[in-house]
């Protein structure tokens, strides 16, 4: 089958299994949105709040990479079925929440070209929006066959809410270590990445070592993820982006250019630090003089190029997992070249430049 044909069939194929996604997670908020044991126009007015703040929700999905990473890896180890809809629902649903309540974190007006929820309703709605979202990730969890995907979604919960708070913790330690920021951002942003890869396999009843590679696979890619998304705030463009730039270094969040910069700085680099970021960290694009001298000076450390230096290698190893996990299931897939072979096959090629897109 022509290369061409394989990946249209197989964007077709991702494409029904998504709109399976968005139909299990609009089922389970709108199903159970009503708070009972109130009196009938509470109820009423209630229900119509909060189906107007989750239908503002809508813009913050995005392409939903998330829910694609559990389809694709699933694909790429057998069938899908319902499970993977639910685990794919109940991981946005995850993602959703943490992104609501990091926008009330870092006090942003929009997202995705739309406004905030903290902006609209203010930051007590918008955290009690995003704890309604972990309440149905509980909810929906409880419809999976096995107890074991439950568990391992709130245990990786845990850890993306504790890598939020130990950044928290870390604010304004222009001391913080690579090693630190690398737990931070496994914890907070690559865990979960981790997970849906994992899972996505596991519901496709993968063999044990073979879940682990796409664990690992998910793991390097949402490291690479997030560095990339670091430098961006740094340096990116607003409109390409779809969100509010700058926040980092207004919040005191410290990140790998910056790391990478301040143990490299020259003692006239770091005297303007100190003067400049230190003293008043607001640089963001919004203030162009203060904010392209900061540039500049990362740019002359190499600060910005080791960056995506490293996001590079966690890609290559990400890489280097699909290919392991590829040869693991080698005797599966490696079938003669027939339809289903065919569509393997190009689950596989998509994996592969949804990995090569993160940088």
């Amino acid at each position: 089958m022509p290369a061409v044909n394989i990946l249209s069939q197989t964007n077709n194929l991702l494409a029904e299994e998504m709109t399976k996604v968005r139909e299990c997670f609009e089922k389970q908020l709108h199903d159970s949105l009503l708070v009972k044991g109130l009196a009938p126009h509470i109820e009423t007015q209630l229900h119509s709040l909060i189906t107007e703040m989750i239908g503002q929700l809508g813009i913050f999905r995005g392409k939903m990479l998330r829910p694609t990473l559990v389809l694709l890896c699933g694909r790429a180890c057998g069938s899908l079925n319902h499970q993977h809809h639910v685990i794919a629902a109940v991981i946005e649903m995850v993602h959703l929440a943490t992104l609501v309540h990091d926008d009330v974190l870092d006090e942003a007006d929009s997202r995705r070209g739309g406004v905030t929820l903290n902006a609209l309703h203010g930051n007590e709605a918008a955290v009690i929006l995003g704890d309604l979202m972990f309440s149905h990730v509980f909810q929906l969890c409880s419809s999976l066959d096995s107890q074991t995907f439950g568990r391992l979604i709130s245990g990786t919960t845990n850890t993306v809410c504790g890598g939020e708070l130990w950044q928290l913790y870390n604010r304004g330690n222009h001391k913080l270590t690579e090693q630190s920021y690398l737990d931070i951002i496994t914890c907070k942003t690559a865990s979960l990445m981790a997970l849906c890869c994992h899972l996505g396999a596991m519901a496709s009843r993968a063999p044990e070592d073979v879940c682990r590679l796409f664990n690992s696979f998910g793991l390097n890619l949402g490291i690479a993820y997030q560095i990339m998304d670091d430098v961006t705030d740094l340096v990116g463009d607003e409109n390409s982006a779809g969100k509010t730039l700058g926040t980092d270094l207004t919040l005191e969040k410290i990140t790998l250019p910056c790391i990478h910069f301040l143990q490299n700085a020259s003692p006239d680099d770091k005297k303007w630090w100190d003067e400049t970021v230190k003293s008043d960290p607001r640089l963001t694009p919004q203030q162009p003089q203060e904010h392209q001298e900061l540039i500049k000076r990362l740019r002359q450390t190499g600060s910005l190029k080791y960056a995506r230096k490293l996001a590079a290698e966690y890609i290559k190893k990400a890489e280097q997992n699909l290919d392991e996990a590829r040869h693991t299931l080698s005797s599966e897939i490696d079938q003669p070249d027939n339809n289903k072979a065919g569509l393997r096959q190009g689950i596989w090629e998509l994996l592969l430049e949804l990995t090569r897109r993160i940088l």
